[in-house]
């Protein structure tokens, strides 16, 4: 079989695979704090820079697709054809002062597609999750007069991210959009059972869908430099430096409550037998979504070493959900990551491995009993060149905390796998033969 037609056939099962596998993009660990704001705020890079602590605002590489910083479309290669997929596994350990529970699930990171137009013109587009909320907590309160009454709150729902990308490139310098459409639905609910025989049950489920468009800008300015003692091209130096932004952005908002009494007690909310309905209202809104800034530095020595680092920040104090503050503060985010290649040109195949090392630091917008819940991890991975095929399987492994057992509050401790496949393909180039 020919080279062309198996980089189409890995296009196609890659894709064929991402289809079959899309209900797992709504199967997540248990995480609580994802009940504030929009739920845990997915991570922008892909395969390269999940390896590398996250970092890819300054992070050069014609050879991937960088979402982090939309500048970095203009750099694409004449006819090179750029698709990736990724997806991830996780673990979630929910770590209290006396007890724990750990979880485990499955979902699509990215699909994505990155061309050039012209020599100073490239494009991409795809989809990813923005955010994504999935928790159950349980709590039991003594209430006067009354007695036990046993708390389930329940939610679960992605934002998603669909893109479409320019950017434009002079002399070394780019400047890039991504202009997205965020999408989903969002479900929480709300049930409480007395074990008062002369008091009825109550459940309340609250029905989200948001949609809206979202932009977000890009600068980068990359130069390499000529090697001063004159040897290989892999001694070349670049240097790289971005800067992403995107301003505060409505989105439309269409929420249903409703809410019932009961008398029979069922694990499934759906299963409930109504006594009678006491909320049954609907109403249109928006969801602001805060802006960011956030600038990165990256330098590369030929294909053997890559340095580099973020940071980033995102003002969630000024989101709101129809009008209604949810008390969240700024986020703020440092990210760092290296990358060896010992010798891409080796006939030795462990050389050619891209081996990466990265860790981040987080403030994240939560701040709950006073406490503020901060996140830190570190992430290690490689790439592994399929060099016949144009193409780099990623494999990498991150492990954090997230959180605290301090003032009675949940400490995660978790990790995550990440498989992601990038097909770097020559499209449009006529083959010459004997």
């Amino acid at each position: 079989m020919p080279i062309a037609s198996i980089r189409l056939l890995l296009l196609a099962v890659s894709f064929s695979f991402l289809l079959q596998i899309h209900a797992l993009g709504q199967n997540g660990t248990n995480s609580p704090y994802s009940r504030f704001g929009l739920g845990n705020i997915e991570d922008k890079g892909f395969a390269q820079s999940r390896a590398m602590g996250g970092f890819g605002i300054g992070l050069f590489n014609p050879k991937a697709i960088n979402i982090a910083n939309p500048a970095t479309y203009g750099y694409y290669k004449r006819q090179s054809f750029l698709f990736e997929v990724g997806l991830q596994t996780f673990r979630n350990k929910l770590v209290l002062t006396d007890t724990s529970q750990t979880t485990f699930g499955t979902s699509i990171s990215y699909f994505a597609l990155g061309f050039p137009i012209t020599k100073w013109w490239g494009s991409s587009f795809g989809i990813k999750p923005y955010s994504k909320i999935n928790y159950r907590v349980v709590d039991q309160a003594n209430l006067p007069n009354i007695g036990n009454v046993d708390y389930t709150f329940a939610g679960s729902g992605d934002l998603n991210q669909f893109y479409w990308g320019n950017a434009f490139q002079y002399k070394g310098f780019s400047v890039g959009i991504n202009a997205s459409y965020l999408f989903g639905p969002f479900e929480k609910s709300r049930r409480e059972i007395f074990e008062s025989s002369n008091t009825f049950h109550y459940y309340t489920i609250e029905s989200e869908k948001v949609g809206g468009f979202h932009f977000n800008y890009g600068l980068m300015y990359s130069h390499t430099f000529d090697s001063l003692s004159n040897k290989a091209l892999q001694d070349k130096l670049t240097l790289s430096a971005g800067l992403a932004f995107d301003l505060s952005t409505k989105l439309n908002s269409k929420r249903s409550t409703i809410g019932v009494s009961f008398i029979d007690y069922l694990d499934d909310p759906f299963l409930i037998f109504p006594l009678d309905t006491t909320i049954d209202a609907s109403d249109t809104g928006y969801v602001v979504l805060p802006g960011s800034f956030g600038i990165g530095m990256s330098a590369k020595i030929g294909e053997k070493w890559l340095f580099g680092f973020d940071y980033h920040t995102q003002f969630w104090s000024d989101f709101s959900s129809f009008g209604v503050m949810d008390s969240l503060i700024n986020s703020s985010r440092f990210s760092a990551g290296v990358q060896l290649n010992p010798d891409f040109r080796s006939n030795n195949y462990l050389k050619t491995i891209y081996y990466r090392l990265g860790f981040y630091y987080e403030n994240t917008y939560l701040r709950i009993k006073g406490t503020p819940l901060n996140k830190y991890g570190t992430s290690f991975g490689i790439g592994l060149p399929l060099r016949k095929f144009g193409s780099i399987i990623n494999l990498s492994y991150e492990i954090g905390q997230r959180g605290t057992v301090d003032s009675n509050l949940i400490q995660e401790n978790y990790w995550s796998v990440f498989f992601g496949l990038t097909i770097n393909d020559i499209w449009f180039l006529k083959r010459k033969y004997d």
